[in-house]
């Protein structure tokens, strides 16, 4: 699908009108969508032709390229990212307390942050805690619906990374690595004040046990990023998401990056 966007869009524009016709024919049958005028936005499954002008953003892509650069991994939806690095500047710069991210895999979406926002320089006290097990997913706590083949795949990503994920952070200014699974490692952040929590950790059980533990803890204006919400087949996380933020008297705004956000009052 996204390869015959992109191929409608490379066509002359006398070419797209005279084709339109037949595909506004054809989509009725076969669910095909296709964005009205030309795309300004083509990633991970999200296409539009509204303004994506961060695209030129010298600031934001240094810092999405050079995070690619040290951590050897492009983020494939650089908006998802953009998401992230909004809230991180917003944290760095407007509230108080520290950053904590659940779930961080290679660092990519932190580090470009850390970079667009300043976070990495000495002139603050904040720290930025990443938090993983660096070891995939505990399969033991996975809800009904939650798909074990999917957890295997993500798992085997995880082999024998640690290591190099310190040496790229250790002497990064204010970042602490915490190793372990969520919730059981959370109380080894010694913070009692959080101004942004990015949770990423591609499971039910410790996603709302995250939100849940630092709920209390988030500073006013804080941003809560969940990188999974609106994802296809991420029922199980939406689900339990929503059942805790009624109990917290909050709701989620869905993006269309496919990430929820929340603001704490």
């Amino acid at each position: 699908m996204e390869k015959l966007k992109a191929l409608f869009y490379s066509l002359p524009v006398g070419l797209q009108k005279a084709l339109r016709p037949l595909i506004k024919g054809v989509r009725y049958l076969t669910g095909l969508r296709i964005v009205s005028g030309p795309i300004a936005y083509g990633h991970n499954k999200l296409y539009t032709a509204h303004n994506a002008d961060f695209l030129k953003d010298k600031s934001f892509m240094h810092a999405y390229e050079e995070a690619a650069v040290q951590t050897g991994f492009t983020h494939p939806a650089p908006w998802r990212v953009l998401v992230n690095c909004w809230a991180i500047r917003r944290a760095v710069q407007e509230c108080k307390g520290d950053l904590v991210e659940c779930g961080t895999w290679l660092g990519t979406t932190a580090l470009t942050g850390m970079i667009y926002s300043g976070f990495l320089s000495n002139n603050h006290s904040k720290r930025f805690f990443l938090v993983d097990s660096w070891e995939g997913i505990d399969e033991s706590n996975l809800f009904a619906g939650e798909s074990i083949h999917y957890v295997k795949d993500k798992n085997d990503k995880y082999s024998g990374i640690f290591p190099e994920i310190e040496r790229k952070f250790k002497d990064k200014h204010g970042v602490v690595l915490v190793k372990g699974f969520v919730p059981e490692i959370l109380q080894q952040i010694d913070s009692e004040l959080i101004s942004y929590l990015h949770i990423d950790m591609n499971a039910a059980h410790p996603e709302v046990e995250a939100l849940k533990y630092f709920w209390p803890k988030l500073s006013q204006g804080a941003v809560v990023v969940l990188d999974d919400y609106g994802f296809k087949g991420r029922h199980a996380q939406k689900n339990a998401i929503d059942a805790l933020c009624i109990q917290l008297g909050t709701t989620v705004l869905p993006l269309p990056t496919g990430q929820g956000l929340i603001l704490k009052p």
